[in-house]
């Protein structure tokens, strides 16, 4: 992501800050209509899946910590708060605890994601949204994992790829306007021949990553050109063109689908473009097309049993806009018109569905202690 462009952007999007007009709102309420709450005082969960075993796993970024270091991108306080729960008899037990979590002014960064195997195998991103300095400016241990893609079995963590470096080595969108190397590994997806795919939303690619850690570049996501926004105290000039500026893509999560092709979706940076948002459907040689579009700061994704492709917002609105309400949507199976479900979800930040087609929505994504997992059956 480029950091000139989203300096003020990346503090809001993908780590879901923005937190300051959400944070006198409970997103441990009840929410209206058909929305049941099934757990509350989750600390800032994100994404949500479910097991082989029907267990249903939610990650929580954390609330950093008491340590606090100076770094490239500003006084970053650490601390090992964020981690792994289950959801068992209305309650959240964690599996997986003391993972890292940084708070950088109003952005909070942790694990965003997790995907289980069949072994019962966590495979998690850990995101950084930066370089390897970045890193460098954490102090051990807690930054040891940040910004690898690592496995967990029996509590034990297993690093398997490190995308930062990576990212340093290749930065596949080096020649977009004003690209930095910057990695924040976001969203996770399996795959059948035992890979994992990888949304980086810092890095703004899609890679895949081999059981041994070798990692494939699958897709590179430009940017768009949308027009800047106006300042409301400047005099109007009927003759001015607008200035249009660059819009980073900012994946934010990949799933595959029924039809076995990567979907991914894209939460869109500064000026965060309302209805600026697509779902691009990736084939395996990388050639990807849109799938559909007309959303807003995607930040998850979730295919029904039915083929219905469900689509959530994190800001309905858009982030600029400073209303912490989140969208979500559905695609009918094959694609077409995309149809608003609800938008009655406070910063909601992953989704899951069952066989039976219950949906699952973390929300409260960036406020510590006050998240929740909701249900709806459409």
């Amino acid at each position: 992501m480029d950091r000139r462009v989203g300096v003020a952007v990346s503090a809001a999007l993908l780590t879901l800050s923005v937190a300051a007009p959400a944070a006198a709102q409970d997103a441990s309420a009840p929410p209206a209509s058909a929305w049941t709450t099934l757990v509350s005082g989750l600390d800032a969960p994100r994404g949500i899946t479910f097991g082989p075993d029907g267990t249903l796993y939610v990650t929580e970024t954390g609330h950093g910590g008491e340590e606090c270091v100076p770094t490239p991108r500003g006084q970053m306080c650490v601390g090992a708060t964020a981690g792994i729960s289950v959801i068992v008899d209305g309650a959240a037990q964690r599996v997986l605890d003391e993972l890292p979590s940084m708070v950088l002014g109003q952005e909070v960064i942790g694990p965003a994601d997790v995907a289980v195997k069949e072994d019962g195998t966590l495979v998690i991103p850990m995101p950084l949204g930066g370089g390897p300095e970045l890193r460098d400016a954490v102090s051990a241990p807690l930054n040891e994992h940040l910004g690898w893609l690592v496995t967990v079995k029996d509590g034990v963590i297993t690093p398997i790829a490190d995308l930062v470096q990576w990212e340093a080595e290749n930065d596949p969108d080096s020649a977009d306007p004003g690209a930095t190397v910057d990695s924040n590994p976001n969203g996770v997806a399996l795959l059948p021949d035992g890979g994992t795919l990888v949304a980086d939303a810092g890095g703004n690619s899609l890679l895949w990553v081999g059981a041994d850690g070798r990692v494939v570049l699958v897709a590179t996501f430009p940017p768009s050109f949308h027009p800047a926004p106006t300042d409301p105290s400047a005099p109007a000039d009927p003759s001015a063109e607008p200035v249009m500026i660059p819009t980073q893509s900012v994946p934010t999560s990949v799933v595959l689908g029924p039809d076995m092709a990567m979907y991914v979706s894209f939460l869109n940076g500064f000026p965060f473009p309302v209805g600026g948002s697509s779902i691009l459907k990736v084939q395996q040689d990388g050639t990807s097309e849109v799938y559909a579009s007309g959303f807003t700061n995607v930040i998850d994704l979730a295919f029904g049993p039915d083929g219905t492709l469900y689509v959530l917002e994190i800001f309905h609105n858009g982030l600029l806009s400073q209303d912490p309400t989140g969208g979500l949507w559905s695609v009918p199976p094959g694609g077409g018109e995309a149809t608003l479900v609800s938008t009655e979800l406070l910063m909601p930040g992953g989704i899951a569905i069952d066989e039976a087609g219950t949906l699952y929505v973390t929300t409260g994504a960036s406020i510590p202690g006050q998240g929740s997992v909701v249900s709806y059956t459409p």
